[in-house]
């Protein structure tokens, strides 16, 4: 990944976003740490839709384990909690 300073990138800024758009991310950096990534915006949006691809999965694999453990679904907590409602009337 390349890597420019604040400053270069504050008096450079049209010329990083071209060549975040065709080189990829850089790295702003500001007293030789990293601060931030200018990317193009596609890049953005596939990163995104990854990373939601991956939450969804994460929940997918906690609702397996639960349910593994014999917990009680959403639907199933639905109604218990429906029934013994009924049942206090």
């Amino acid at each position: 990944m390349n890597k420019v300073s604040a400053t270069e990138a504050k008096n450079k800024f049209g010329e990083i976003l071209d060549n975040a758009l065709h080189g990829g991310p850089i790295s702003i950096t500001r007293n030789d740490r990293a601060v931030g990534v200018i990317l193009a915006f596609e890049s953005y949006m596939k990163l995104e839709r990854r990373l939601e691809e991956l939450e969804d999965l994460v929940w997918g694999l906690r609702a397996k384990e639960a349910a593994l453990e014999g917990h009680l679904s959403e639907k199933e907590s639905e109604k218990l909690l429906g029934d013994l409602l009924s049942a206090e009337d």
